[in-house]
């Protein structure tokens, strides 16, 4: 009696020292399979190429204000103008075929050929002077303003910080889009954009955007009656060599 006793006291024992581990191990297997079938949430990875090379937002030393097409889509914006409302410290101010660029205050309202802007304005990397900021934003791929001095980029134009609009490449595959927008004085927006691959190496982007609004003023001098195109190809030959135009 005695020994069955001690012994079924030992065996007590060694289930009571087991449990807690096999318990644990159950936990440590459903956190694992929670993990597993709940959704990654958080912000995704940001690209920008403010330092003209491509990199992750959070790790560029810069103060970068990034926006995406989509989000200048979503937001309304189709001009330069109507951005100013996405960049803190931006003011973008449209004045005929010209828009004038301030970037924390600092700016110029001259209008001269002859004076040359404090903000640098860049389409795909390529600076264009400020009689081409009025041209409409449509199928654009990212929207950077870099606030502060920025001439070891960009040159001697960007005291006050640079601006870098980038459009949608070619790609290789056969899509398109159109967006139709109508409003107030006779406001007519609209947008078509086809993509097409003519073979494993060249592809084409075509795309046009029109506006139309009657002006606020009974002069009509703010009206828009404004249409662009843009065309883009894409020769990507290998994986090491690809031109784009």
């Amino acid at each position: 009696m005695t020994w069955t006793a001690r012994r079924f006291r030992i065996s007590a024992s060694l289930i009571a020292l087991a449990a807690p581990g096999a318990a644990m191990a159950q936990e440590n297997e459903a956190d694992q399979g929670t993990e597993a079938a709940s959704p990654q949430t958080g912000i995704g990875e940001i690209i920008v190429t403010a330092q003209k090379r491509s990199e992750n937002l959070q790790k560029t030393p810069a103060a970068v204000t990034a926006v995406s097409g989509e989000q200048l889509v979503s937001s309304g914006v189709y001009n330069l103008a109507a951005a100013q409302e996405l960049v803190p410290g931006a003011r973008f101010h449209q004045e005929g075929n010209t828009t004038q660029v301030f970037l924390r205050g600092i700016g110029s309202n001259l209008d001269f050929a002859n004076v040359e802007p404090s903000v640098s304005f860049n389409f795909n990397g390529v600076n264009i002077p400020r009689e081409g900021t009025s041209v409409p934003l449509f199928d654009i791929a990212s929207f950077e303003v870099l606030p502060g001095p920025q001439g070891t980029l960009y040159g001697r134009s960007a005291i006050g910080g640079t601006v870098n609009v980038g459009f949608r490449r070619p790609e290789f595959t056969d899509s398109g889009f159109a967006k139709l927008e109508v409003g107030n004085y006779d406001l007519i927006h609209g947008t078509v954009v086809a993509n097409a691959a003519l073979s494993d190496q060249i592809a084409i982007r075509l795309g046009a955007d029109y506006t139309y609004r009657d002006g606020f003023m009974e002069t009509g001098s703010d009206s828009k009656d404004d249409i662009a195109v843009r065309f883009g190809l894409l020769y990507e030959p290998s994986s090491s060599f690809s031109l784009y135009t």
